[in-house]
């Protein structure tokens, strides 16, 4: 657990604000951020959503190797990810356990630490099979980010808590942290349509032929 994680909260009222009209307000420049919605039963919405956003720390995985960004030492837009030099799952692990806050925050909220996506080709790191296919995509096998700003919406209490957090311990700005994210909520949503008369279509293709992809069925 990162017991030295400085954390900064405040409550507002959530009459005025749905999670897609904050997400509008707060995301719309941020290179890596989140909206998670929770869902009961796959029909009614749950009690909580978050946004999370201006993440400190990116971890991905690629050819079997976990690696770290610093963003507060590089470009978000480029980050420079550094190897993690131990087993992947076990980095992954401690990546996990560094991300978990002080108990008097974590258990007043469920809030997320380490946010992101594992992708099928992480079974490879404890599954033996098969050489896996040449990506088209150049996608990471996983990338997560952890967040230093989040706002989680409580639907049964209707309210809305801001959470800043300094993984280091400092906390020194935090309060002026969520001074801004306050003063980005009270703006109106932007409106704006965008034309779509004289818009090309986007050009689609395929990447295999109809008898490759028959072929795959049948032997499926």
């Amino acid at each position: 657990m990162n017991q030295q994680a400085a954390v900064a909260l405040r409550v507002l009222p959530a009459d005025l604000d749905t999670p897609v009209a904050a997400a509008l307000k707060l995301l719309a420049s941020e290179p890596y951020s989140f909206v998670l919605e929770s869902v009961e039963g796959g029909e009614a919405r749950g009690r909580y959503s978050f946004l999370g956003w201006a993440p400190d720390v990116l971890y991905q995985c690629k050819d079997g190797c976990l690696s770290q960004a610093d963003l507060a030492q590089s470009d978000p837009d480029l980050p420079h990810f550094v190897p993690i030099d131990a087993p992947p799952l076990e980095a992954l692990q401690a990546a996990i356990d560094a991300a978990r806050l002080p108990d008097s925050v974590a258990n007043a909220l469920p809030i997320p630490g380490l946010v992101g996506y594992l992708g099928y080709n992480m079974v490879r790191l404890v599954e033996r099979l098969d050489a896996a296919k040449p990506s088209v995509t150049d996608m990471p096998d996983t990338l997560l980010m952890r967040p230093t700003l989040l706002a989680v919406f409580d639907s049964v209490k209707d309210d809305l808590t801001l959470i800043a957090i300094d993984w280091a311990g400092h906390g020194a700005d935090l309060d002026d942290r969520l001074d801004a994210v306050v003063d980005a909520l009270s703006q109106e949503v932007s409106r704006q349509v965008v034309p779509l008369s004289g818009a090309k279509a986007p050009s689609l293709s395929v990447n295999v032929s109809r008898e490759a992809f028959c072929k795959q069925v049948e032997t499926a």
